[in-house]
């Protein structure tokens, strides 16, 4: 009969009778296996959003899955891992050390997930399609002593015996957290106190009985408080701040230890039945009056003016208004906002025009990351400077030159002079190289260039002056004449010659070449010099100009 492997840990069964030869080496690999199954292993998840753990049959290949402990990395996202077979029941021991949570799952039943950097205990019960895998330590009741390093509590935690943190002239933190964020009760061990953090506050229903001082940093008191002998906050030099509310919000009375003053603050005023008597100057921050007040000399203001109305600074020949009601300080024609110990620079409007002028030393500088003009009413762009980018000029909102890494970039042509028209714009500048090819005629053939074959040019709106080296043209059967690709087409001129020029063949026979570009062409005409057929096998050192499209 042959070896099942039906068992939880996928051992190999051997039946009756099996395993002649062989049953020693089989029963040393179960061993190994049921090792693996107590021990630890590491595997790698892949970076996707599903994956398969399965315990192999009887060999130790691939048998990570089988440890009781088993490490997990890699991955990459989310990932739903499925435990194999769906007919083993196991207990793990899971570390996720990925970046994402792994849900493991074995049929249709209930999953358990395991958040990144977290370690549960969980175990499968091998029912098949509809398997179960279960937390196996949740509502775990731990009836000894246990100890943790550190203990963070996610949910309800009931305890029925003494809880003891540390021992004594050795603590630790004990924190509570509420409902409100950053409000908790510490336990502060390195400073042996209670604290009631943030929103945190502390309820008594009963009396508090303080056999010392009660050191109090804040007191808030809602009722009532009779003081039958005399108050006295902080000592000589070394005071603290009192504060008294009213039935306003805002208002109160505060003595302030800081600045040794007695400070009204929000709708808090001075009911005085009688004079005021200062011995020192009246320092007012802010002074209400309903009525006129008049003023024999110079108003001295040390503290904050606040003006709720509209305000007029009257001038010589023209005045500066504070406009409440338009939220804006307006300098009429004729006023100045001078700046500088010497009014170096000057913004004002004079009737006809606006400026912004600099008179004294140094530069103008306007500094941003982006400085846009635009127009009167800020929908068009004139000139747009970027940090450490482009300068660009604008016409009617549309970009016309621009700086670039290369140097400028033109939008459009370029005009000289007082012309124009837009037929005379120069608006194309050009450097290249091309591979130059060659036809024949007369009815033979090129075979092609062994050698040197460079072609280069040079346009300048639609001329074109061309430049080719090549050697040697290797041609079979009659050559009367060649022809030469350009790297443009020629003009349109409707008849008649658009371009040409002088080259030489330099390695047969030495002749001259005439070189003729025709209307709407895209190749040049070679022929020799005085006439004659165009020599065969040819070298050529070539130069013409012709007018392109």
């Amino acid at each position: 009969m042959a070896s099942s492997y039906v068992n939880n840990l996928r051992l190999d069964e051997m039946a009756t009778g099996d395993g002649s030869g062989t049953w020693g080496t089989t029963t040393n690999t179960n061993l190994t296996l049921i090792g693996e199954a107590f021990g630890y292993a590491t595997k790698a998840i892949a970076d996707a959003s599903t994956a398969t753990l399965t315990i192999p049959d009887g060999t130790e290949t691939n048998s990570e899955p089988r440890a009781m402990y088993l490490k997990l990395t890699g991955g990459g996202q989310a990932c739903t891992v499925t435990l194999a077979p769906n007919t083993a029941s196991k207990v793990w021991i899971i570390e996720n050390v990925t970046s994402y949570t792994l849900t493991f799952t074995q049929g249709s039943g209930a999953n358990v997930a395991i958040l990144a950097g977290e370690t549960k205990m969980i175990a499968t019960d091998g029912a098949g399609s509809g398997a179960v895998v279960y937390d196996v330590l949740t509502d775990l009741n731990l009836a000894g002593t246990t100890k943790t390093a550190a203990l963070t509590n996610a949910g309800a935690l009931s305890n029925q015996g003494t809880v003891t943190v540390g021992v004594d002239d050795t603590g630790y933190d004990v924190k509570f957290f509420g409902a409100t964020s950053g409000a908790y009760m510490l336990w502060d061990e390195s400073a042996d106190d209670l604290k009631l953090v943030g929103a945190a506050g502390l309820t008594v229903a009963a009396d508090i009985d303080v056999d010392g001082t009660a050191n109090l940093d804040v007191v808030d008191i809602d009722g009532a408080t009779q003081a039958d002998g005399t108050i006295t906050v902080g000592v000589d030099d070394t005071g603290y701040d009192v504060k008294f509310f009213g039935a306003t919000s805002g208002a109160y009375m505060l003595w302030d230890e800081s600045a040794d003053d007695l400070v009204l603050a929000g709708a808090a005023g001075l009911d005085i039945a009688g004079d005021i008597d200062v011995d020192g100057t009246a320092n007012l921050d802010v002074v209400d009056i309903d009525g006129a007040v008049d003023m024999a000399s110079t108003l001295a203001v040390a503290g904050v003016t606040t003006l709720s109305e509209d305000v007029t600074l009257t001038g010589a020949n023209a005045n500066v208004v504070w406009d409440k009601s338009a939220d804006t300080l307006e300098f009429v024609d004729g006023t100045y906002a001078k700046f500088g110990t010497g009014d170096d620079l000057e913004v004002y409007h004079n009737g006809s025009h606006s400026y912004i002028r600099d008179t004294g030393t140094g530069s103008l500088i306007i500094s941003g990351s982006v400085i846009n003009l635009q127009n009167s009413d800020n929908s068009d762009h004139i000139a747009v400077f970027t940090e450490e980018g482009s300068c660009a000029l604008y016409y009617d909102d549309s970009k016309k030159i621009e700086t670039v890494t290369e140097g400028v970039q033109v939008q459009g042509g370029v005009l000289f002079g007082s012309d124009t028209a837009a037929a005379n714009a120069l608006d194309d500048y050009e450097e290249g190289t091309f591979t130059p090819s060659y036809t024949v005629g007369g009815g033979g053939s090129v075979i092609g260039v062994t050698g040197t074959n460079v072609g280069t040019y040079t346009k300048v709106g639609r001329i074109c002056t061309v430049g080719v080296t090549s050697n040697y043209v290797e041609t079979s059967g009659t050559v009367t004449y060649y022809n030469l690709a350009l790297p443009f087409t020629g003009a349109d001129t409707a008849g008649g010659m658009v371009g040409g020029g002088f080259g030489q063949e330099t390695g047969q026979s030495g002749h001259g070449m005439l070189i003729k570009v025709e209307d709407n062409s895209s190749n040049a005409i070679m022929w020799k010099y005085h006439g004659g057929v165009a020599p065969a096998n040819s070298y050529f050192s070539l130069a013409f100009t012709y007018q392109t499209v």
